[in-house]
């Protein structure tokens, strides 16, 4: 039997979004004149996929003339988590000249430690080309039910040449089969997209043991500048070769 959680919601809608999220907004000014436009600035920021965290729909007063937003992504990394902040601005213009009040801004989002849910990434680059997408849009989809995981696909385009893919893989962490079923589909995802071409630009320790060449020129002199700088080797232990 498998026992499925809903995702969160908020005024009857549905969030997808897996992760830690905070949210926070202010006005370039709280006070203009009528149809001086005033800008909304709406900042996400967490660890999670960046594309699909997003803020509830806002029910702006019939007073204000709103513009469509202008959005920006930076995405960062936290350790072997995906972080980033997402920025989304409104062009505002209040056609009444009284006090508007402009609703809270929410986010709704699984946060996979508050939830008692397992969360591990899978994420690589990806040429920009029709056929390579297809494949690792097919290859996602028929190894992930393989192992009991919701093939949940989500991708960020960088340039004319290259994208990358975020791949929440998702488990029950109180149950062992789960576990074992999520690191396995991760190191199937792994070892199968680097075949096709498509390398993780992030890895987990585990990953880094299993895939990276303590042996070779780069690793070496890694281990050497490492060993340099931390000769008690406290810092970023068992990370990237070292």
């Amino acid at each position: 039997d498998i026992t499925v959680k809903p995702l969160p919601s908020s005024d009857g809608e549905t969030s997808a979004s897996v992760g830690t999220w905070n949210v926070k907004s202010k006005l370039s000014a709280s006070e203009v004149k009528q149809d001086d436009a005033v800008t909304l600035t709406i900042e996400v920021w967490g660890t999670g996929n960046l594309n699909v965290a997003d803020i509830s729909e806002i029910q702006f007063p019939p007073e204000l003339e709103v513009f469509d937003p202008d959005i920006s992504i930076n995405k960062s990394h936290q350790r072997d988590k995906i972080a980033g902040k997402k920025t989304i601005e409104y062009v505002l213009i209040p056609r009444d000249a009284r006090e508007i009040e402009i609703p809270s801004i929410n986010i709704t989002y699984f946060n996979p430690a508050r939830d008692k849910c397992g969360l591990f990434w899978y994420a690589p680059l990806l040429p920009m080309d029709r056929i390579k997408m297809r494949s690792f849009v097919e290859m996602v989809r028929k190894i992930c039910p393989r192992h009991n995981i919701e093939p949940m696909i989500t991708l960020t385009n960088f340039s004319h040449h290259c994208s990358d893919s975020t791949i929440p893989v998702i488990f029950d962490l109180s149950n062992p089969q789960a576990l074992k079923d999520a690191e396995n589909c991760v190191d199937e995802l792994v070892s199968h997209g680097i075949k096709l071409g498509f390398v993780p630009y992030r890895m987990s320790i585990n990953q880094q043991q299993k895939l990276l060449d303590k042996q070779s020129v780069f690793w070496g002199l890694v281990g050497k500048i490492k060993q340099t700088m931390d000769p008690d080797g406290v810092v970023s232990l068992g990370r990237y070769g070292a």
